[in-house]
């Protein structure tokens, strides 16, 4: 046979063609499954371990990008905040007799013994008191008291003996005493533009009683030779020389005596800021009839005595009726007895006129 010669020549050619078919075979399936068990270490190329950072690089960025809020743009300032609206004091409501707790506001002054803000250096006043008040001093006169007592809130009331208020004026000078549930105060001095302007004033009787000298030359308040100065502003008061302002103020213009008052007071404690808080018309009975009243309450930190006064505009806005009440209720309070008023002399205009 001619075509058997050739093929039995060539079949170890292909013998040798077909195992190397194999061989690669066995190669190629070798590779494949290294590759397949460590895709990411060994034989991968360079440049795909690079791409593989750059993109978790891109996430993680992302990643910040989202949690990290962005910075407030530099050219606009933050806006400044609405000013709080003014909380006006709340009205305190009182029966026509006996005493009452009343609620107490901020920057008291007990009469001569609370703590009072000192000023910087003794140089400048911690406030600029206006000499807007429109003063006229009352006319001369003389009020007595019946004093009553009570030990409490609900306590029954006891004879506590009596009072007594006298003062003096022309118009251009002026001298008060009171003897009553404010102790024995006392106070004289000039009739200015801001109305009643104390010289000197005394806290207690006899050797121990304490005095304190407005002196205008050097601007200053000074009680007691060791005592430490407070400055001098104009409409300055003592606790004695506060009530005949008031008075003044109500003879002046009784439109004034409204809303809270203010005053710089010096009593035997130092010197700072008295606020009386105008609570409203309140009909009184008193020895000599009953009288339609104007009802201030000096406003106070809680725990400190009550000072309530009662002005009578008929009676020249003179205080007819004064109460002091304690933290635990107990009081003291002085009604008009009798009042004489020496309405013949008319004092001479302020001032301010």
């Amino acid at each position: 046979m001619i075509f058997l010669a050739p093929l039995h020549r060539n079949r170890r050619l292909l013998l040798v063609c077909v195992l190397s078919l194999l061989l690669h075979a066995l190669v190629i399936a070798w590779i494949d499954a290294r590759l397949t068990q460590r895709p990411a270490v060994i034989g991968v190329p360079e440049f795909t371990v690079r791409l593989a950072s750059a993109e978790r690089g891109i996430v993680d960025a992302r990643s910040r990008a989202v949690e990290t809020p962005a910075a407030p743009a530099a050219s606009a300032p933050p806006e400044p905040p609405a000013p709080a609206p003014p909380v006006a004091p709340a009205p305190i409501a009182m029966a026509d007799s006996g005493p009452v707790a009343i609620p107490s506001a901020a920057l008291p002054i007990d009469a001569g013994e609370a703590a009072l803000p000192a000023a910087s250096g003794g140089s400048a006043a911690p406030i600029q008191m206006p000499g807007t008040y429109r003063v006229k001093p009352p006319p001369s006169g003389r009020i007595d008291y019946t004093v009553v007592t009570r030990s409490s809130l609900d306590a029954p009331s006891q004879d506590g003996g009596s009072a007594r208020m006298v003062w003096r004026s022309d118009g251009t000078r002026y001298a008060v005493e009171l003897d009553g549930v404010l102790g024995t105060i006392s106070s004289e001095g000039q009739v200015d533009d801001a109305g009643i302007a104390p010289q000197r004033a005394l806290t207690g009787m006899g050797t121990g009683a304490l005095t304190t000298v407005f002196d205008r030359g050097s601007g200053t308040i000074g009680a007691g030779p060791q005592g430490q100065p407070f400055p001098l502003v104009p409409g300055s008061q003592d606790t004695a020389s506060v009530l005949l302002q008031l008075a003044g103020m109500g003879v002046s213009d009784a439109g004034q005596i409204k809303d809270v008052l203010e005053f710089w007071v010096s009593g035997a404690g130092g010197a700072g800021i008295e606020r009386y808080q105008v609570m409203g018309p309140e009909r009184i009975a008193t020895a000599a009839g009953p009288l339609e009243t104007v009802r201030l309450v000096r406003l106070g930190e809680p725990g400190a005595p009550v000072l309530e006064l009662w002005l009578a505009p008929q009676h020249a806005w003179l205080p007819v009726q004064l109460r002091v009440t304690d933290a635990l209720g107990a009081s003291r309070t002085q009604t008009l007895a009798s009042i004489a008023i020496d309405t013949s002399a008319a004092p001479k205009k302020s001032a301010q006129e």
